[in-house]
């Protein structure tokens, strides 16, 4: 299986490699972030990974030239459709990807391989994704999708505005190849735009449900969401009001 990533540029972060004395002395090594990215698929067992780029980012197609330092194959394409949303971003890689699932994560940074594993044996669903529970109702939700999940950890629901909720995506995603007519399909409207949201909606609205893959359950077995025959995942209700959680 392929692995493809939306390169966010060369944001960097101190490499913690070094012993908390030598960092005494010397400054610590200066990483780009999407090498997080790359080895963490890496580790997961995948063997290539497509960077999708945007126009500006050269400089970061000259450093990922030289891809032996991952132990993988790395390729690169160009993002001509990126003004209109990151699932159209995603139509840049459809001749790497050929005609087999893929996973897609939207940030460069670490990703958890035990977790990646997970997500590529959900290789027979039209679209999965990672998620995880959210007990609270404070704290920053950031940009990461709200879900409805039924007792079988499917997404009923999507969406930053849901005011119920029982899971928060993870911004990593397994599709099938059929996704880029479905993505062509969404943008056929010359001033039209699609996000990674509105494709999963799409499948929602079409009943394939996609399948969520959440760290609790040990290679997605759901059967910790089901109590006396019915979801006992804790539910987030935001009232609807201006002190509301913020998205």
């Amino acid at each position: 299986m392929k692995a493809v990533l939306l390169a966010t540029g060369l944001a960097r972060t101190p490499d913690s490699n070094g012993t908390r004395s030598a960092a005494r002395h010397r400054p610590p090594t200066i990483r780009p972030l999407i090498d997080l990215a790359i080895e963490s698929f890496a580790q997961a067992g995948f063997g290539e990974v497509g960077v999708v780029l945007h126009d500006n980012q050269g400089l970061l197609q000259r450093y990922l030239e030289d891809s032996s330092r991952y132990g993988v194959g790395v390729y690169t394409m160009r993002n001509d459709s990126g003004a209109r949303g990151r699932a159209a971003s995603v139509l840049a890689a459809r001749i790497f990807v050929g005609g087999e699932p893929f996973v897609l994560a939207l940030e460069a940074g670490h990703l958890n391989p035990g977790r990646l594993q997970d997500l590529s044996r959900l290789a027979w669903a039209p679209c999965a994704l990672l998620a995880h529970r959210f007990r609270s109702r404070h704290g920053a939700l950031g940009s990461h999708a709200r879900l409805w999940l039924d007792a079988h950890g499917r997404v009923e629901r999507a969406g930053l505005e849901l005011e119920r909720w029982n899971a928060l995506a993870e911004e990593v995603y397994l599709f099938q190849p059929d996704v880029f007519r479905v993505i062509s399909a969404l943008l056929q409207a010359p001033d039209s735009h699609c996000s990674i949201v509105q494709l999963v909606c799409h499948f929602i609205r079409s009943g394939q449900l996609p399948q969520a893959c959440l760290p609790e359950a040990g290679r997605s077995d759901l059967s910790w969401m089901v109590g006396g025959g019915r979801c006992s995942l804790p539910v987030l209700s935001v009232p609807f009001s201006p002190e509301r959680i913020s998205v």
